[in-house]
């Protein structure tokens, strides 16, 4: 089973409406590919992705679509 784990610094003030809108892009997005997915972004005291439970391929796959939806800003709330 994929899993992703985003860590997001408390220091940054994310607001959880970002928090809310950045998980359900990624779910959208990885789910998409691997219907098992388990996708969470959560609030940490340090920044952090995590990647486990598949190919090499498959995480580098992820990780692309992570950093397409970090630098998009298609999914921010308005």
């Amino acid at each position: 089973m994929l899993r992703v784990d985003i860590l997001l610094s408390k220091d940054d003030n994310v607001p959880p409406q970002i928090i809310d809108a950045l998980q359900i892009e990624l779910e959208k997005q990885i789910v998409s590919l691997h219907s098992d997915a388990i996708v969470r972004v959560r609030v940490s005291s340090s920044k952090n992705i995590d990647v486990s439970g598949c190919t090499k391929e498959e995480k580098q796959t992820v990780l692309a679509i992570i950093e397409n939806v970090f630098t998009s800003e298609d999914w921010l709330p308005e």
